[in-house]
């Protein structure tokens, strides 16, 4: 003979799912899980390179040069060696290099504010510019170096230095 069940017998036993046991582990190995990565990420130094400054700057330059070749007019960029700072183009807002990184540059006198801070690269309509190397520093991440070519006017990310 055949036993019966009740209703209320049956769907309990069909039943799954979390005890409150089961879901509170749950949630402890989550929060631990979140909070030895949430550290980590805290310790990370988030603080920009010297390469990816002159990374930035290449790219920068690269657009001065593209926009001299396409508008058919020279383009500037000035070069705020004291302030740590470079606009392009002229009149917009200057990019400044991060705390402790420095520019140096190397041009001609003629491209040389009469105060000895700024610099001019000049890129013009043929793809040549008026040449530079400007070098930046900074003791924690070491150096980076851009030779902009006066014949071909490319902006070359040349050496980069370890500290």
């Amino acid at each position: 003979m055949m036993t019966r069940s009740t209703p209320t017998e049956a769907t309990r036993e069909n039943e799954a799912g979390f005890t409150l046991v089961e879901f509170l582990v749950a949630m402890v190995m989550i929060a631990m899980v979140l909070g030895s990565v949430g550290s980590t990420m805290a310790r990370r130094d988030n603080r920009t390179t010297t390469l990816q400054s002159a990374q930035a700057m290449q790219s920068l330059l690269f657009q001065a040069r593209s926009d001299a070749i396409l508008k058919g007019r020279n383009a500037m960029v000035a070069i705020d060696a004291n302030n740590r700072r470079y606009t392009y183009p002229s009149g917009a807002r200057p990019v400044t290099l991060p705390e402790g990184q420095q520019i140096k540059m190397i041009a001609g006198a003629e491209f040389v504010s009469d105060d000895g801070s700024t610099y001019f690269l000049i890129f013009r309509p043929d793809g040549s510019s008026s040449g530079a190397d400007i070098m930046l520093s900074d003791a924690r991440s070491g150096q980076a170096r851009i030779e902009v070519n006066w014949l071909t006017g490319v902006p070359r990310l040349k050496a980069v230095d370890a500290p």
